[in-house]
């Protein structure tokens, strides 16, 4: 696509006349509508230098064809979407007023009724959101999506967009977060990072802080900070203490500890109408905790189940009914990890030695996810084609199961263990499992060219030269290490585990929908470890 400008036809239809936003996604232009007599709208373009490829295409209108069932006053819809040369953009009202940003810049602080009414807007469309099946979070809170149209009313923009999409505009573009850091919430940090809904309350409490003070808490450190046990800051004296708890309570580092979206708006609305907020239950309240979102419960249900594996003791599971992993005997060696020609985080070519390890022949196939965990979450079914529509913590949870009625100790390959076994080993390596020459390619993968746009069952094409099945296509495959995309300037040689921290784990390999470049022994991708999709799967591997 060419340099976006000022008299630019966009579209063909769209006269570009003034950028008025820029992130590390998007670009957002007023422009003329030349169809329209010269309406002005707004043009949002995502990914305008390099556009997306095809799962990035798909995974947006996915997401944007859900959000044109949303109605409600306080958020802004798209009125048109397409693509131009792989990159999507929204056509959107013009809002003239501009952002909660702007009207804080110029005319300071808020005052205790104008932040309640920013909080029964905005928390009652994010209620709104949250109520959605499956809930939509918005993962990106902040002054500057949050518009204020002609009659001053809040209008939350940039909702619908998930943390899988986000993570594909990442790589597609210059960005490398997924959302702002100054209002990012807690749990997205740590060793195992999740998305709930109670993040957007985490973000949402920091706007309004923002909005009363004039001021970000923490120096814009974001909620990682709490991690470090630093205190919550307090709203200064001459706010109601009502409101100074709650705002209080919206920043608690655990997320079952922060109201929900719709108590905030209801709260709000009981200030606007009789003047007196209503009294939300301190943070350290020993009860269980009163305002719980279901992503929260779930994560909390999830968390005492993982306690209690730990601490109680079970009978020995019954063994699994011959249904072993087929495991290959790997022999460890030094070779050239990453690439000198590809995406910024394939680069540089280093020198890494594994050790001797076994890894599974195939993926994990749906008929042993089955017999393991008693149930399919698949969305192509068939006994033998490789399970898929797991997160990396569904992953983990397999395995743990799969140890336990087995007595072996299986685990999610390294991206260094998963690329040296890819690409054939020390020596004589291959650019795709099995292959050095793309129009050998449909012989070892099933991709975007040959797959008829779903999984095929395990094994039905050639092996590499280690003897391992459908590591370039098929399915994308969870690898254990975190995501950093710098974790090659600085990678130890000996088997390294990536990176310590991380909100994003590595997949490999590519899936039934990637081009041929994706499929690459070196092609680095990532995605939380909560999401799933039909074209993520794994395979184990296991010491000798």
């Amino acid at each position: 696509m060419p340099q976006l400008r000022p008299n630019h036809i966009f579209a063909n239809r769209y006269r570009l006349i003034e950028q008025v936003g820029v992130g590390g996604f998007a670009e957002v232009w007023k422009a003329a509508d030349q169809m329209a007599e010269d309406m002005e709208v707004a043009v949002k373009i995502y990914a305008p230098e390099k556009g997306l490829d095809d799962i990035g295409i798909r995974q947006f209108r996915k997401e944007y064809a859900l959000t044109q069932s949303l109605n409600h006053p306080n958020l802004l819809q798209a009125n048109y979407y397409d693509i131009i040369e792989g990159s999507p953009y929204l056509i959107m009202p013009f809002i003239k007023n501009g952002s909660l940003a702007r009207l804080l810049y110029e005319l300071g602080p808020l005052n205790e009724e104008q932040l309640a009414v920013l909080l029964r807007q905005v928390a009652g469309a994010l209620a709104y959101l949250h109520s959605r099946n499956p809930p939509i979070m918005h993962q990106d809170i902040k002054p500057e999506n949050i518009l204020i149209d002609a009659d001053n009313t809040y209008r939350l923009t940039d909702f619908g967009i998930s943390s899988q999409l986000r993570s594909t505009l990442r790589k597609s573009t210059t960005s490398q977060q997924a959302m702002t850091m100054a209002y990012a919430p807690p749990e997205r940090f740590g060793k195992r990072p999740r998305n709930v809904c109670a993040g957007d309350v985490f973000s949402l409490g920091v706007m309004v802080y923002e909005a009363a003070t004039g001021e970000l808490p923490w120096m814009g450190a974001g909620g990682a900070i709490l991690r470090d046990n630093e205190q919550i800051p307090l709203l200064p004296e001459g706010f109601s203490p009502e409101l100074v708890n709650m705002i209080e309570s919206t920043m608690a580092i655990e997320p079952e500890n922060r109201p929900s979206a719709a108590d905030l708006a209801g709260a709000a609305g009981q200030y606007l109408e009789t003047g007196k907020w209503e009294t939300q239950k301190s943070q350290n309240d020993k009860e269980k905790p009163q305002y719980q979102s279901e992503d929260a419960k779930e994560h909390v249900h999830k968390n005492l189940e993982l306690k209690e594996r730990h601490t109680e003791q079970k009978p020995a599971s019954p063994k699994l009914k011959g249904l072993m992993p087929e495991m290959v005997k790997i022999a460890g060696g030094t070779f050239p990890m990453g690439s000198e020609e590809g995406r910024d985080e394939e680069k540089p070519m280093h020198e890494v030695r594994v050790s001797d390890f076994y890894m599974g022949k195939y993926p994990v196939t749906q008929q042993l996810y089955q017999e393991v965990m008693g149930e399919n979450p698949s969305n192509f079914k068939g006994a033998n084609n490789p399970v898929e529509q797991v997160s990396w913590e569904d992953a983990q949870t397999f395995i743990e199961k799969l140890n336990a009625k087995t007595g072996h100790t299986y685990r999610l390959p390294t991206e260094a263990e998963w690329e040296y076994a890819a690409g054939g080993g020390a020596t004589n390596r291959t650019q795709w499992a099995g292959t050095n020459n793309d129009n050998e390619l449909e012989q070892y993968a099933w991709y975007e060219k040959n797959s008829d746009d779903k999984t095929h069952p395990v094994g039905e094409k050639a092996p590499n030269a280690m003897g391992l099945y459908d590591m370039s296509g098929n399915v994308l495959e969870w690898c254990q290490d975190r995501f950093d995309v710098d974790y090659y300037q600085n990678s130890p040689k000996d088997n390294p585990q990536g990176p310590e921290n991380g909100t994003s784990h590595v997949h490999r390999g590519g899936s039934w929908l990637s081009h041929a470049g994706d499929c690459c022994v070196d092609s680095r991708n990532r995605y939380i470890p909560i999401g799933r999709d039909d074209f993520l799967g794994f395979r184990v591997v296991r010491a000798p």
